[in-house]
């Protein structure tokens, strides 16, 4: 009877078909493919994420130590490398007022291997001892289209000195109209200054304009959106110095031609404008800074 009751039970039951197993395994595939590619996609975003913050990082190491020394910064001396030669790119520089100890910071780009991105390299001396010396911020793009170390003359304008023939700086005109004057100061130094794209000098928009002591304070302007003012020294007398100004306006002043390193322009109640992109592992992050050096500066 038991038996005969067990052999029931066995007739009444049903295995999986053929049918149902398929459909079960591609279910189960669907399911797994589907958590690899969630487990993938996360792994991806995290790497991602990491590596943008990265840059995030790099950028505001960057930003953090060029606006603390520019805020404490009495002079302020950018020499483009592109075309300067030299390696310090950006020299600023303060005097305690108690003890009269010159501090000096220079920056510079650090090669990395196998990479057209720069490390960049802060070094800090203080009197005649190096204080601080060392890599602030890495993956920094170096290209002048990315970043750029700009002096505005809104609100004063600075000094700048061409000490050789054919030194040069160029006033690039903003977002909007400026205006200012050029003033050299040395007697017997002579620079041609040349207005283009809307830019005018001395009421001229296209033709080079002689400078000298004698001229005095000369006008220029920049429309806005553009314009540019090409001011080079044309005589091999020593030490042309003088003041461009621009009290109205963001038109900015940078060196343009300095083959042996030597000329500067020097912040004078400006503001140090400058780009910095990081890039890692093709994540990359971008951020302008304006600064505006210490009064008296």
């Amino acid at each position: 009877m038991i038996f005969h009751r067990l052999g029931l039970i066995n007739k009444n039951q049903r295995g999986f078909t053929f049918i149902e197993i398929i459909i079960v395994i591609a279910i189960a595939g669907i399911i797994t493919g589907g958590i690899t590619t969630t487990i993938f996609q996360v792994l991806t975003g995290s790497a991602r994420t990491n590596n943008h913050m990265t840059a995030v990082r790099q950028v505001q190491n960057a930003g953090y130590w060029v606006s603390l020394d520019a805020q404490m910064a009495q002079s302020i001396i950018f020499d483009d490398p592109a075309t300067s030669g030299v390696t310090e790119f950006l020299t600023l520089t303060w005097t305690y007022w108690d003890s009269g100890e010159v501090n000096r910071v220079a920056y510079t780009f650090v090669n990395i291997p196998d990479s057209t991105l720069k490390d960049l390299q802060r070094i800090h001396t203080s009197g005649v001892a190096t204080v601080e010396t060392g890599i602030i911020a890495r993956f920094i793009d170096p290209d002048l289209t990315t970043v750029e170390w700009r002096l505005t003359g809104g609100g004063g304008g600075g000094g700048f000195s061409l000490p050789d023939k054919y030194d040069a700086f160029t006033i690039t005109g903003g977002a909007v109209a400026s205006s200012g004057t050029i003033t050299v100061t040395a007697p017997g130094d002579v620079l041609t200054a040349t207005p283009s794209g809307g830019a005018t000098v001395a009421g001229s928009d296209t033709d080079p304009v002689t400078i000298n002591k004698e001229s005095g304070p000369v006008p220029w302007t920049t429309p806005a959106g553009g314009g540019q003012i090409i001011v080079e020294r044309n005589e091999s007398s020593a030490g042309l110095v003088g003041y461009w100004a621009a009290p109205t306006g963001d038109a900015t002043a940078a060196i343009t031609y300095d083959p042996n390193g030597n000329a500067s322009i020097v912040g004078g109640g400006g503001k140090l404008i400058f780009t910095v992109t990081a890039t890692v592992q093709e994540q990359s992050e971008t951020r302008v800074y304006e600064v505006a050096p210490r009064p008296g500066s």
